[in-house]
């Protein structure tokens, strides 16, 4: 028996689990979006990056331009 006339400590330490897992979950997955998003933005950041974007743009107009002009 504990203070609350039971065994409410085992029950607290249970629900306390169950807490913590379901906050890890939602951690992990809020980790995994993140994650992801990095991903997918990671190409378009370093693309348009200020140092990148010109040499971007001189690389699609030449492989864009009309090869009779050459």
């Amino acid at each position: 028996m504990d203070e609350y006339g039971g065994s409410n400590t085992d029950d607290r330490l249970r629900q306390v689990d169950v807490k913590a897992e379901h906050f890890e979950r939602q951690v992990t997955r809020a980790e995994q979006e993140r994650d992801d998003w990095e991903q997918k933005h990671s190409v378009s950041f370093l693309l348009f990056h200020p140092k990148n974007r010109a040499d971007y743009y001189r690389r699609l107009s030449k492989s864009t331009s009309n090869p009779s002009e050459s």
